[in-house]
């Protein structure tokens, strides 16, 4: 959690925070442990389950100011409505960012229902730093 509002995945940095922090200041640390940083399901918790037009959602959306700091969006989430995993991959589009995908699972049922989809195999923090960074990744529904 930052203090512009909502929650925000990060990659690559090696910190317990006891407080919550600006955005910039998280920008700052990840940009000097030369991490990836994710906005997660950037529609939860504003009233746009109930507006279908996106431009008004994203306007009411942008005013979080955490989107010009952040690598990606996460545009498949496993506990979010349907719409607003739509209204996420708009905004990332939008934005010219990639969009990454989890489950967000809070119970062993819901675990896989979103992933993140790479064009290489993973196999250390290394790799995946460098297939974020390189955009070599999208987010997407677990068809299982």
């Amino acid at each position: 959690m930052v203090k512009e509002g909502g929650e925000v995945l990060i990659f690559g940095l090696n910190i317990n925070f006891t407080t919550v922090i600006s955005i910039k200041e998280l920008r700052n640390l990840v940009t000097d442990a030369d991490g990836f940083m994710i906005a997660a399901h950037p529609f939860r918790g504003f009233p746009c389950n109930t507006i279908t037009d996106f431009n008004i959602a994203s306007d009411i959306v942008m005013k979080r100011q955490v989107f010009d700091s952040v690598d990606a969006l996460e545009g498949f989430n496993g506990r979010n409505l349907e719409g607003n995993n739509i209204l996420a991959c708009q905004l990332a589009k939008k934005l010219g960012l990639h969009t990454s995908g989890g489950s967000d699972a809070h119970f062993s049922d819901e675990l896989g229902k979103c992933v993140t989809i790479f064009q290489k195999q993973i196999r250390n923090e290394v790799e995946l730093l460098q297939e974020l960074k390189a955009g070599r990744f999208r987010g997407s529904l677990n068809h299982r």
